[in-house]
């Protein structure tokens, strides 16, 4: 009897309540496929903006497809996790080749493509088909082991494991996309993580959480992972003619296909005259522009900014060091992808 009551009770608070967002008044998969991937670690109001500018600039997959990477990275600059947007390049490119450039009808062959794991694949097949998916996302694991008391840490297999059992029960399975974006909207509206909304929810009179008065502890998370610590030192090198120095991240590691400055990474904050012997050539001044911190979800990067003044960038680019480093006006370099940190420097400080 619960579970009917369940669905149906959720069901009906979400067309009362319902959140109106551009990539809910659709069933184009490919739209639905676009917001899934750029919500992945971006919040709501931040992933707005960036889905309205790419579905703007990338309205389906077939010119997603064409697009240049640069191009597509440029676009996501700022949203972090830029291996999602390398992902979607390649999957649209799959469609195309795969599938005579329709998005796949199914869940399995959803999930075939580059990027797109189990979460995803069932979220467009449930939105854009109404398949019979449960869709378990950090907002339904917080709903689900609260009303049922679950004091397993939830990232736990076992215990997500155990969620999905739980929501297939409930989910009206007529219904699914509808039930699915309910439970997204109640986690986001009234069981949310901190100070929920026990006063108005509709479900207080059946959660063990709220009875036990224990929905501050529940969901119950592993152990944070500490984060590594990286010192990076950039080399902002301007010439007399205003020309400078960048080049594209290769190498399997953060940033992935981005532009940065030459780099010196090292185990400290090196000081200005360590940098000075590093830089082993000729510059008319080096100096000290900009400290910055930023934070990703595995590592903290300190980064130091120096201006290096000099006659001639383009001498610097044929030497040991800076070879393969492209020769640019410093007036072009927003046109080129960076990582946020360096995006905001670009913008904040250097052209301030």
């Amino acid at each position: 009897m619960f579970m009917l009551k369940f669905s149906s009770k959720i069901i009906s608070w979400y067309w009362k309540n319902r959140r109106f967002l551009p990539w809910k008044e659709t069933k184009d998969p490919y739209k639905i496929w676009v917001s899934e991937i750029i919500l992945q670690q971006t919040r709501v109001e931040q992933g707005r903006s960036y889905y309205l500018r790419f579905i703007e600039n990338f309205p389906s997959v077939a010119v997603l497809a064409k697009a240049n990477e640069e191009d597509v990275l440029h676009l996501w600059q700022g949203l972090g996790y830029y291996s999602r947007a390398r992902n979607m390049h390649t999957a649209a490119k799959q469609i195309i080749a795969d599938f005579n450039g329709v998005f796949p009808r199914n869940y399995h062959d959803i999930l075939s493509l580059k990027g797109v794991g189990e979460y995803t694949a069932k979220a467009i097949a449930s939105y854009s088909y109404n398949d019979a998916y449960a869709v378990v996302d950090a907002n339904v694991k917080r709903i689900i082991a609260r009303i049922y008391g679950i004091v397993e840490a939830v990232d736990n297999l076992s215990t997500k494991k155990q969620i999905t059992l739980i929501l297939e029960g409930l989910l009206d399975k007529t219904q699914a996309a509808v039930f699915n974006q309910a439970m997204m909207d109640f986690g986001s509206l009234v069981c949310l993580a901190k100070n929920p909304k026990c006063g108005i929810c509709i479900f207080s009179a059946d959660c063990k959480a709220y009875k036990q008065n224990t929905t501050d502890l529940i969901p119950v998370k592993k152990a944070k992972i500490k984060k590594k610590k990286r010192y990076f030192h950039y080399i902002i090198c301007v010439d007399k003619n205003k020309n400078t120095l960048i080049h594209k991240r290769i190498k399997k590691d953060i940033w992935q296909h981005l532009y940065e400055f030459p780099l010196f990474e090292d185990k400290q904050i090196l000081s200005k005259k360590d940098i000075v012997k590093k830089i082993n050539m000729p510059a008319r001044s080096l100096a000290l522009s900009e400290t910055k911190t930023h934070i990703l979800s595995h590592q903290i990067i300190n980064a130091n900014f120096y201006i290096l003044q000099c006659e001639n960038c383009e001498n610097f680019s044929e030497t040991p060091d800076y070879n393969g480093f492209k020769l640019i006006k410093l007036a072009e370099i927003r046109q080129f992808p960076f990582p946020k940190i360096i995006e905001q420097y670009i913008t904040n400080i250097l052209f301030n």
